[in-house]
């Protein structure tokens, strides 16, 4: 947590102090295990050389920074000593190499922080995609338009095509990246209409990827509304309990007092 807290610190004056800085491209990388990773970062009004670029990788899960040596450059000699674009390429990239890379440079004066670069590189899998579809809705009525989410698991978010078909209709719906704890999903939203949903239409998460296609549909219940019978269930079984305790602690003191009255 330090380190990140002074990365930032680092950047901040960088941007605001310093007229030199540092620009790196893509924001965002996503390949296969065993595909290479190219990165750059551009040296705007920085003296220095690209040899001199530090590559340094934060790990999503525990949040350390490390320096990077699998990051390399392109052999430096004197006819590219004007470079101001310093690509970089991490070979046989693998799972461990996701993270967010930054490059750093120093004019011997100062030290020039990149914006960062996000890796995400899946593994090979052979398996389908995993696929689940929600209903977000607090009851079954179709008052009004329900948002569904398609939650894709297992495969590259750059490599799969969602969408959705609903009744007759077919769109593609919102899709983004999403990653937690280490994984990495690809989510898609769209909205039931008030009278697709009161005409009962089959609504269905298509996903394909690598010539498959994985088709999910929404239960007619929806999975997030099982989810209020699952929490009124627990809130009833809390309860009980409680008032089993409660029970049992009035009993104690009773059968205490009476005790004493006993004794005496």
């Amino acid at each position: 947590m330090q380190v990140l807290l002074l990365l930032a610190l680092a950047s901040a004056v960088a941007k605001t102090v310093l007229s030199g800085r540092v620009i790196q491209f893509p924001s965002l990388v996503q390949v296969r295990s065993g595909d290479p990773v190219r990165m750059s970062c551009r040296l705007d009004g920085v003296k220095a050389y690209c040899y001199t670029v530090a590559w340094m990788r934060v790990n999503p899960d525990t949040g350390m920074l490390v320096i990077n040596k699998d990051a390399v450059g392109p052999l430096w000699n004197k006819n590219h000593s004007q470079d101001t674009e310093c690509p970089v390429v991490i070979q046989n990239a693998t799972a461990e190499d996701s993270g967010t890379y930054y490059c750093a440079v120093t004019d011997r004066q100062k030290i020039y922080i990149g914006n960062g670069s996000v890796v995400l590189v899946q593994a090979h899998s052979s398996a389908a995609p995993s696929v689940e579809v929600l209903r977000f809705s607090s009851s079954s009525s179709c008052g009004s338009a329900v948002p569904v989410q398609c939650v894709v698991k297992g495969v590259v978010p750059s490599q799969v095509e969602v969408y959705w078909t609903i009744g007759d209709r077919r769109e593609r719906g919102q899709t983004e990246t999403v990653r937690a704890k280490g994984e990495v999903y690809t989510v898609s939203r769209t909205l039931l209409r008030s009278e697709e949903c009161e005409r009962g239409d089959e609504c269905a998460c298509v996903v394909e990827h690598e010539g498959q296609s994985v088709t999910k549909t929404l239960e007619p219940n929806g999975l997030q509304e099982s989810c209020y019978a699952a929490v009124g269930l627990h809130r009833a079984l809390a309860l009980t309990t409680s008032l089993l305790l409660f029970i049992t602690a009035v009993t104690a003191v009773s059968t205490c007092s009476t005790t004493q009255e006993n004794i005496k």
